[in-house]
């Protein structure tokens, strides 16, 4: 249905001139009136309310495991001292508003998007005080706050997902009919639903809960041991620490994030549900995991010495972001050449179909 006759429909009328209204008064109080956004004050002061109530929660459930640790105004309190703050991330707001609106866009009726509406809020009611409870007991245990982070949010995003996961199955010619109307081949991801669901799955427990737990020193160490001996090729001096490369001018530290442990996995994800589990899509794993571990070196290498030259990695740009971006590109390039000279699977139909020609004449034009 086109947008002209959406408007042309009686019943809507009333609705769309009620919200261009609101939409017309709400920008005009925002640009004359308010000194900051009102939307944007309100829902701040909505959000830490809502915090503070599934911090109080938490604390419960803290007193009841024996735990010494509490929550207040943020804050992880140990025996009167102050560790990491909670922040409002644990709330899981963004998938909320996504489950909420793929489940009210879905056509199916109204009984059922209110039960699958309460279902969500009231799951995640109840998970956010226990992943605010996980994280400050690691926090005061001392575990760094992107480890704890991770462990913590893990079991709201499997939770999460699984809702996801049951919604779509439970309504699944709606799914089928959307994909068919983006030219994704629906054949295809009938063929790899199984398999999408496991790699989605083994994804976030690898991507969030185990690399939470370790510390992945030995990886750490290879990639600064490396990134020094190429160093000394150039006669650039540096002194390989744990998780630090420290230099005359300046050092690197190596967090977890920084070794691209998601992006190799979501690599190697999409090249195993693009292809045939057979030999040769393992050996391409390999092939551009090894590619994405020299690039993250060399990353490093350009990064120290633009340090040791500058004193910082900010300048006309921000290097590192920079650079990220380039790992990023290759990741890219791998994935197109993995689809275009080595995979069968064809993720998007063909936008047009051959012409026939008519005629006396059926051969080329000479």
């Amino acid at each position: 249905m086109k947008v002209r006759d959406i408007v042309k429909r009686k019943t809507l009328i009333i609705p769309i001139i009620i919200v261009l209204s609101l939409l017309v008064i709400y920008t005009a109080l925002s640009l004359l009136v308010f000194e900051t956004d009102p939307l944007i004050s309100f829902l701040a002061v909505a959000t830490d309310t809502y915090l503070y109530f599934q911090e109080w929660i938490a604390n419960r459930y803290l007193q009841w495991s024996g735990s010494g640790v509490s929550v207040l105004d943020r804050l992880v309190m140990l025996d009167g001292t102050g560790y990491d703050t909670i922040r409002s991330g644990v709330l899981m707001r963004k998938w909320i508003v996504l489950l909420l609106a793929i489940t009210w866009l879905t056509p199916t009726s109204l009984r059922k998007k209110l039960l699958f509406s309460g279902i969500i809020i009231v799951l995640n009611f109840i998970l956010s005080p226990i992943t605010i409870a996980i994280q400050a007991h690691f926090s005061a245990g001392g575990l760094a706050l992107y480890s704890n982070t991770r462990i913590s949010r893990t079991p709201a995003h499997l939770m999460n997902m699984t809702l996801l996961f049951v919604w779509l199955r439970n309504h699944q010619d709606f799914l089928w009919k959307f994909l068919s109307r983006i030219r994704f081949d629906v054949d295809f991801i009938k063929q790899k639903s199984t398999s999408i669901v496991v790699v989605v799955y083994v994804y976030l427990i690898l991507g969030y809960f185990i690399l939470g737990c370790f510390e992945f020193t030995p990886w750490v160490n290879f990639l600064f041991n490396s990134s020094h001996k190429i160093l000394a090729w150039f006669n650039i001096d540096s002194v390989v620490e744990p998780h630090l490369l420290i230099g005359e001018n300046g050092s690197l530290s190596m967090l977890k994030s920084c070794l691209g442990f998601n992006t190799m996995l979501l690599f190697a994800s999409l090249v195993f549900l693009m292809g045939e589990n057979s030999r040769i899509s393992w050996i391409y794993i390999l092939f551009g995991l090894v590619i994405l571990n020299i690039a993250n070196i060399m990353r490093l290498v350009l990064l120290f010495m633009h340090i040791q030259k500058h004193g910082t990695y900010v300048g006309t740009v921000d290097y590192h972001n920079l650079y990220d971006y380039v790992i990023y590109g290759i990741v890219f390039l791998l994935w197109v050449i993995w689809l275009e000279k080595f995979s069968n699977t064809k993720l998007l139909r063909a936008t047009t179909t051959p012409r026939v020609r008519s005629g006396p004449y059926s051969g080329q034009d000479s």
